[in-house]
């Protein structure tokens, strides 16, 4: 008996954006969505 996986669809949230596309085109521009750590 084999399994089968299947996607359906995807999703990301993320600093760099609230969907995949726009996510992915900010990871492909280059931006960065981390900083220096800060005591507050």
């Amino acid at each position: 008996m084999s399994k089968r996986i299947v996607v359906t669809g995807m999703g990301a949230l993320t600093p760099l954006g609230a969907d995949v596309e726009s996510t992915w085109q900010r990871l492909l521009a280059g931006s960065r969505a981390s900083g220096a750590c800060r005591r507050t």
